[in-house]
């Protein structure tokens, strides 16, 4: 009787994320003193090439999808996420690719670099 056994070669460790991103809440306090806070987007899913990102500051989510190096994101609010930014583009010649929103005297930025 003869065994046959099949190997399978699986990666020792996932793909490193292609983009570096980092979301940012800008603001003015009542002494008119700036106050910002600033979070990294998490690579959440990497699937057949198409890579999503995620973070949330001060009530803001900000998703990013990257796909073919097309860059598809939102910056809005919680807890419906029905009003904000949407966004389409591609990063520039020197990999940086950025998304603000302003509302009044606060800004949210998304900015994103090629590593």
């Amino acid at each position: 009787m003869h065994a046959l056994f099949l190997f399978f070669a699986l990666p020792a460790f996932a793909e490193t994320p292609s983009l570096e991103c980092r979301a940012i809440y800008r603001t003015l306090n009542e002494r008119q003193q700036s106050v910002e806070e600033v979070a990294p987007l998490v690579l959440v899913s990497d699937f057949r090439g198409q890579r999503k990102y995620e973070a949330e500051v001060r009530g803001k989510a900000f998703f990013l999808t990257e796909e073919k190096g097309d860059l598809f994101g939102q910056i809005v609010a919680g807890p419906e996420y029905t009003k904000g930014t949407v966004f389409r583009g591609a990063a520039d010649s020197s990999g940086r690719f950025t998304a603000t929103e302003v509302v009044g005297t606060t800004v949210y930025r998304l900015e994103c670099w090629r590593k």
